[in-house]
C-alpha cells in the first residue's frame, strides 16, 4: 500500500517564528506545508483566539488565563513584535487553499465557538479539526462532513513504537471501537493482543494481533488491532 506523507507545521513555522502567530502561519504556508496546526482558546467575551496554553504567561508574560481577559486586552499584548491573532484572522491566510488549517480544540465549548467562526469563513473548505474526544464529537455533530482527527497515544520507546501499533484511551463518550480504523477491531483490557511498555510508563501501551502480552493494558485503555503496520501516534478519523 502506498502512503502519501503530509507535512503539518505545528503551531506554524514555530522554529523561526513565535508560535501560533500570523507570521509563523504565513511562513509555514510559504514553505509548502500541507497543513498548519493551530490551537484555539476563547476570551472572556467569547472571541476564539489562537493560543495554546490556558494562561498567557509562557509566551506573552501575563500570568492570567485567556478566558479571564477580553479580546481587546488579549489583542493588545505583544511579544517579539508579534501579537495574538483571532481565529478569524488566522483563517484569512488559508482562503487560497495553498495549505489546510488544522484547528486543535480542547473542549466541546471551545469547538462550538470555533466552528461558529469557521462556518461562515471562506477558508472552511480548507479546515481540519483535531483535539480532545468530546471536542471532536461536538465538531462532528455540527458538521457531519468535517475532517476530524483523534490523537492516539503510544509508547515513545523506539524498540516498542517501531514494532507495535498504538493504543487509545476510550472515554464514556468515545467507546473503544470509535478510535480504530474501520478494518480494525478494538481489543479490551483483557484481550491477549495488547502489550504495555516499560513499568516506568505503565499508561503507555502497544498492541499486536499476533503476540501474547507481557502485561495487560491499564484499566480504561483499548488497542486498535488488525495490522502491525499502522504507524504509532497516527490520528485516525472518527468514523
Amino acid at each position: 500500500m502506498t502512503r502519501t506523507a503530509e507535512i503539518c507545521a505545528h503551531r506554524g513555522e514555530s522554529w523561526g517564528h513565535l508560535e501560533n502567530t500570523l507570521a509563523a502561519f504565513q511562513a509555514a504556508i510559504d514553505g509548502g506545508a500541507t497543513c498548519v496546526e493551530l490551537d484555539v482558546r476563547v476570551t472572556a467575551d467569547g472571541v476564539p483566539v489562537v493560543v495554546h496554553d490556558q494562561t498567557l504567561a509562557r509566551i506573552w508574560g501575563v500570568p492570567r488565563r485567556v478566558d479571564e481577559l477580553g479580546w481587546e486586552q488579549v489583542a493588545a499584548l505583544r511579544s517579539a513584535g508579534e501579537r495574538i491573532p483571532s481565529l478569524a484572522e488566522a483563517l484569512d491566510l488559508f482562503v487560497d487553499g495553498r495549505s489546510d488549517v488544522l484547528i486543535d480544540v480542547t473542549t466541546a465549548a471551545i469547538a462550538d465557538l470555533a466552528f461558529t467562526v469557521v462556518r461562515e469563513h471562506p477558508a472552511r473548505a480548507h479546515t481540519r479539526w483535531c483535539g480532545a474526544t468530546e471536542a471532536m464529537r461536538a465538531v462532528r455533530a455540527l458538521d457531519p462532513d468535517a475532517t476530524v482527527y483523534l490523537a492516539a497515544e503510544g509508547s515513545a520507546t523506539p524498540s516498542w513504537s517501531s514494532r507495535w501499533p498504538s493504543c487509545a484511551r476510550p472515554t464514556s463518550t468515545a467507546p473503544a471501537t470509535s478510535w480504530c480504523p474501520p478494518t480494525w477491531r478494538a481489543a479490551t483490557r483483557s484481550a491477549s493482543s495488547c502489550r504495555c511498555g516499560p513499568s516506568t510508563t505503565p499508561a503507555r501501551c502497544s498492541c499486536s494481533s499476533r503476540s501474547a502480552p507481557t502485561r495487560s493494558p491499564p484499566t480504561g485503555w483499548a488497542c486498535c488491532v488488525g495490522s502491525t503496520s499502522w504507524p504509532p501516534r497516527t490520528t485516525p478519523p472518527i468514523p
